[in-house]
């Protein structure tokens, strides 16, 4: 954890959330997981772990998250941001494989009533693209159960990894997809 001093004086400490607790949060405010800048927000205010030494529990729902940011202002979020940008988690050896149409589909299905919702959906297709993690064989999930222990056993650095390597899977698609059209073009 790592605190931080607000110009009151009070003493703030936060934790970068995890993508298991982000899916928490948008389990929660269901309502609000399509909005970027709230859902920015919300996050900022999920990294509160306790203030002024009184732990603070994670925020499962919107007034709950209205309740953590409402004394601060812009320089304490831009504080707490910055603490939470500096945190550092070590490096996570993962193979990827592209999710092929059915996986996808398993994906949804197993999404049920959060295929909907961002901070849901994308840590969990992510997760599911995840087929070792270090020298351990990950089998792809069979319930939303499994997502969500996957999702959790990944943990920043692993999902950071996958969707580094999704982004290039998609990079080599779309330049492939790009040569083709020239070629069609000549």
């Amino acid at each position: 954890m790592t605190e931080v001093s607000l110009k009151d004086g009070r003493v703030l400490e936060v934790e970068r959330v995890t993508p298991a607790e982000s899916m928490r949060l948008a389990e929660g405010t269901r309502e609000l997981s399509g909005n970027r800048g709230w859902c920015s927000m919300a996050l900022v205010a999920a990294s509160i772990r306790s203030i002024g030494g009184i732990p603070r529990p994670f925020p499962t729902h919107k007034r709950h998250v209205e309740a953590l940011l409402k004394d601060l202002d812009a320089e304490d979020v831009a504080a707490i941001r910055a603490a939470n940008a500096a945190v550092t988690v070590e490096p996570l050896k993962i193979e990827f494989k592209k999710l092929s149409p059915y996986e996808l589909l398993k994906i949804y299905e197993f999404a049920g009533e959060f295929n909907d919702v961002r901070g849901w959906i994308g840590p969990a297709t992510i997760a599911a693209s995840v087929r070792r993690i270090d020298d351990k064989v990950v089998s792809f999930p069979d319930c939303q159960a499994d997502i969500a222990a996957l999702v959790s056993e990944l943990g920043i650095s692993g999902i950071a990894a996958a969707t580094a390597r999704m982004n290039e899977a998609l990079d080599e698609a779309e330049a492939r997809s790009k040569a083709l059209e020239t070629a069609a073009k000549n």
